[in-house]
């Protein structure tokens, strides 16, 4: 069974955008109307869009359309299935990992996970990082492609953690 990414929200990303076009109309006259569209996308590709009259009214609108698009088409997994389970990523994954433990919410210690639960990365998204028990490197097993160690092109993406004392 594959496992979605514990900060994967369905949707990565929400545009809303101008939509021009030009009305054209032998009674009243031809002009440019324009109107406003939300977009819910999810690793590039377009899962949902409304239409409504203008950006204001979009923006407004978007909590409805997102918590209504949520609860109908939470399948839009099974659209990206062939790609990378990083939040946001739109590459085919070049390995898949089995995860080992779960953090038991009710004792408080880790757990044995069940036993097929499986996650997808591609080669950028490789290395998982040490810092939490459901997405580290040492909590998952390769069953096939390559490792933790085997990830590049993610150079760019380092960035020092932010420390703030107060």
């Amino acid at each position: 069974m594959l496992i979605r990414h514990e900060r994967d929200e369905i949707v990565d990303e929400i545009r809303v955008v101008t939509v021009p076009r030009y009305k054209t109309s032998n009674l009243s006259g031809d002009e440019w109307r324009v109107s406003a569209r939300i977009e819910f996308r999810r690793k590039g590709h377009l899962l949902y869009a409304q239409d409504l009259s203008t950006i204001e009214a979009a923006v407004r609108h978007l909590p409805h359309e997102l918590d209504k698009f949520l609860e109908t088409q939470i399948d839009a997994m099974t659209r990206t299935e062939d790609l990378c389970a990083q939040p946001g990523c739109d590459q085919p994954y070049v390995s898949e990992y089995r995860l080992n433990q779960e953090w038991c919410s009710r004792c408080g210690e880790p757990k044995p996970a069940h036993s097929d639960q499986r996650i997808r990365f591609c080669q950028r998204h490789l290395r998982r990082g040490d810092c939490g028990l459901r997405d580290a490197d040492s909590n998952y097993q390769v069953l096939s492609g390559l490792g933790p160690e085997s990830a590049s092109g993610y150079e760019d993406d380092i960035r020092e953690s932010d420390v703030v004392i107060l």
